[in-house]
C-alpha cells in the first residue's frame, strides 16, 4: 500500500498522525513508520464513514487511536489493535459487520458508545486490565450473547448494555465499585449476578431497572463464577 496516497497525515515532534485514509482497500495494513518516521496516533474520524475496509491492522508503535475514528465502517469485520490504554468514545459504534474484537491487555477505560450499535458482536470478553466501561459502550448490540467483564472493573455507565436484547446473563464483580442509572436497560433477556452480598453504596438506586418505570431486573447475589 503507498501511504503517502492513501493517507492524509501531520508530523508532529517526529512522530506521524494519521488524519485521514483516503484509499478504496479492503484491506488496511497500517505501516510502523513512513520515510523513518514513526507512525504513533490515527486521528479523530480518520476512518468514519469508509465503506470499503474490512480489515485492519494497526501497528504497536500506535499509542492513540481518537474518537470516531472507526465509527459507522459498516463493513469493517476485524481490526488488530495496538497495546493501547484507552478506546476512545464511538471509535466503533455503529460497525455492524464486525462480529468480534480482542481487546488488548493494556486497555483500561472503554469511553462512551465505543462499540454502540455494533449489531453483528456476539460474544465479548474484557481483559483483567479494563477498569472502566463507559455510558452506552455496548448498547444496542442486539445480538451480543455473552460478555464477560474483566474482574478490575470498577464503574459500569448507563446504557452500558442496554438494548442487549440476546444478553442472557452477566456476572459483576465485587470489584464493581459504581453501576450508574439503568445500565441493563431493555436488555430483557438478562440475568444478573452479583459477587457481592448486596447492593454497593456506589450503585445508583435504578441500576437494574429494567427500563420500564419501577420494574427491576431479579438480581442473584453471592454468586462465584
Amino acid at each position: 500500500m503507498n501511504f503517502n496516497k492513501n493517507f492524509e497525515y501531520q508530523i508532529i515532534d517526529n512522530s506521524i498522525i494519521i488524519l485521514r485514509y483516503t484509499g478504496k482497500s479492503s484491506v488496511v495494513v497500517i505501516p510502523k513508520q513512513y520515510k523513518g518516521t514513526e507512525i504513533t496516533a490515527i486521528a479523530k474520524d480518520a476512518f468514519e464513514g469508509n465503506k470499503f475496509i474490512k480489515y485492519v491492522f494497526i501497528p504497536k508503535t500506535v499509542k492513540t487511536i481518537g474518537a470516531f475514528a472507526f465509527y459507522n465502517c459498516t463493513n469493517l469485520r476485524k481490526i488488530v489493535l495496538p497495546p493501547i490504554k484507552i478506546l476512545s468514545k464511538y471509535v466503533f459504534a455503529g460497525c455492524t459487520n464486525l462480529t468480534k474484537i480482542t481487546i488488548p491487555d493494556t486497555v483500561e477505560v472503554l469511553e462512551k458508545a465505543t462499540f454502540a450499535d455494533c449489531t453483528k458482536l456476539i460474544n465479548i470478553t474484557l481483559p483483567n486490565s479494563i477498569k472502566e466501561i463507559g455510558v452506552n459502550a455496548f448498547c444496542n448490540c442486539v445480538n451480543l450473547k455473552t460478555a464477560t467483564l474483566s474482574t478490575n472493573t470498577a464503574y459500569i455507565g448507563k446504557y452500558a448494555f442496554g438494548w442487549d436484547i440476546n444478553l442472557k446473563k452477566i456476572y459483576i464483580p465485587c470489584t464493581v465499585q459504581q453501576i450508574e442509572y439503568e445500565a441493563f436497560a431493555f436488555a430483557e433477556n438478562i440475568k444478573i449476578f452479583c459477587e457481592t452480598t448486596k447492593k454497593q453504596i456506589g450503585w445508583d438506586k435504578n441500576w437494574n431497572n429494567t427500563g420500564i418505570p419501577n420494574r427491576f431486573y431479579q438480581v442473584i447475589y453471592n454468586c462465584k463464577l
